[in-house]
């Protein structure tokens, strides 16, 4: 399984929600007046924002606030999936271009080149398919090195205002990166109190070093910290395991996504008994260098389907550094892949100067949008055949996968309710579709800050307001 998959659950235990406010409304249907109490309920001293409309229609269902602008937090992703899909189309593909510095004689190559141009979904298994290319096209010893261009991106910074303190759903960006820049450690306890724990890094790379210093005691309490090397980061895990308590998982993300990817496929190439004993080093291709093959990523609609069920932090900052390159003659940069999804927005009815933007993922304490504009998105991208169908199936479903798989309440609505979850601290959003009793589609949003209850506490308050919404007449 795709490791941002498994660091769902890391970001909102990382996000505890913060008190404060009131809800007020504005209505428009004298039948949606029950809906404020269902609010009120569910989401509790915070201010809330509600609009709802009909997939074929721009009258309201429900207006609650929605011309305020709040913090979406992760739905946020959906201004990044509908303005990439438009951008680049459904099959568009990412590519990792190889090339050598002379034609493969006797197998052998003196340097291999690679070119990332940001493919978000390279993964240990998409690095042992090229390696197994790179044995496929005659090459058994690379005499030199692996030289890795990453020109394709400005940086590799997360764009937002926090600083990276290692947690791994704000992993670097990279135009060359592996498993979306994060590891995984695996602890487990000794057979008795004071004997080491086992922790083994997940993938496996050179580049990971673990100094072990964790111990079989009492209580579970574990810790990360890192320290870069030449050619290698130190990854010191310290602290306890409770006896008999079976295996922990603990990620962090990498402080050098160059070095951490290079040293994963060279790896993987020396296990397809391709020989390489040179160094791993950022540099340019020159124009002399000979095109060996390309390795292109699953098309866009799969990508941004594993962005938006999971809530890929990760995917979404790379799909925007990518867009900020192809609009430019420059490195891709959040700047300016942050203009074509202003340039969507202006074309579906949002102006400019209505909304803030600071990145693609919603990892941002700068970002504002109105539960109109969400709902203004999610009717454009509907009624367009060109990417409706790709952003309905990319997001989570009630009860069957993605960030709502295990979510408690609303059972009528299990298999039916498709939307995109957000969550910051004090802070939670909800935004998506849902059939009313005959069949006929709702796009509504649901925002709120200042949020006093708990995360469980607001998911169940926005299914309840969910299931106002379909059942308002």
């Amino acid at each position: 399984m795709p490791f941002h998959r498994q660091i769902i659950s890391l970001a909102l235990l990382a996000m505890a929600l913060a008190p404060a406010g009131n809800v007020c409304a504005s209505w428009v249907r004298p039948a949606t007046r029950d809906i404020r109490a269902v609010v009120n309920a569910g989401l509790p001293a915070g201010n809330v924002a509600v609009y709802a409309t009909y997939v074929d229609s721009t009258q309201p269902l429900v207006n609650i606030n929605g011309d305020v602008l709040m913090p979406p937090a992760s739905c946020t992703k959906l201004l990044t999936a509908a303005a990439a899909l438009k951008e680049l189309g459904v099959d568009y593909r990412f590519r990792t271009q190889f090339l050598s510095d002379a034609t493969p004689r006797d197998g052998m190559i003196g340097t291999l080149y690679l070119k990332g141009d940001g493919d978000p979904l390279l993964t240990p298994e998409a690095f042992w398919r090229m390696a197994g290319a790179l044995r496929d096209n005659g090459i058994r010893r690379i005499a030199g090195d692996i030289v890795i261009d990453t020109s394709f991106f400005s940086d590799d910074n997360f764009p937002h205002i926090d600083s990276n303190e290692g947690r791994a759903f704000e992993a670097p960006t990279g135009a060359f990166s592996a498993n979306f820049n994060v590891v995984e450690f695996a602890i487990a306890p000794g057979d008795r109190p004071g004997a080491p724990a086992s922790v083994v890094a997940s993938p496996a790379a050179p580049y990971v070093v673990i100094e072990n210093r964790v111990r079989t005691g009492g209580a579970t309490r574990v810790g990360v910290s890192t320290r870069t090397e030449a050619d290698h980061e130190v990854f010191t895990v310290s602290g306890e395991v409770t006896v008999g308590s079976g295996v922990s998982t603990l990620a962090k993300s990498v402080r050098r996504p160059l070095m951490y990817a290079g040293s994963m496929f060279a790896e993987l190439a020396r296990q397809h008994g391709v020989v390489f004993g040179g160094t791993i080093r950022e540099g340019a291709i020159p124009s002399s260098a000979r095109a060996l093959f390309d390795a292109p990523s699953p098309p866009l609609a799969t990508m941004v389907r594993e962005m938006d069920k999971w809530s890929s932090n990760f995917i979404a900052e790379q799909i925007i550094k990518h867009l900020g390159k192809l609009r430019s003659d420059r490195p891709g940069s959040t700047a300016q892949g942050l203009v074509v999804i202003r340039d969507w927005l202006e074309s579906i009815g949002i102006p400019r100067g209505t909304y803030e933007l600071e990145n693609g993922s919603g990892l941002s304490n700068h970002t504002r949008l109105t539960a109109r504009q969400l709902v203004t998105i999610l009717n454009a991208a509907h009624n367009d055949q060109a990417i409706g169908p790709d952003l309905m199936s990319s997001l989570s479903i009630l009860g069957v996968d993605g960030t709502m798989q295990h979510w408690i309440g609303a059972t009528e609505l299990r298999g039916l309710l498709r939307a995109k979850t957000g969550t910051l601290k004090g802070v939670t959003a909800l935004a998506g579709y849902v059939p009313d009793a005959h069949g006929r589609l709702i796009a509504f949003a649901i925002m709120g800050q200042h949020v006093s209850i708990g995360i469980n506490e607001a998911r169940e308050g926005e299914l309840k307001i969910v299931q106002a919404i379909a059942n308002s007449r």
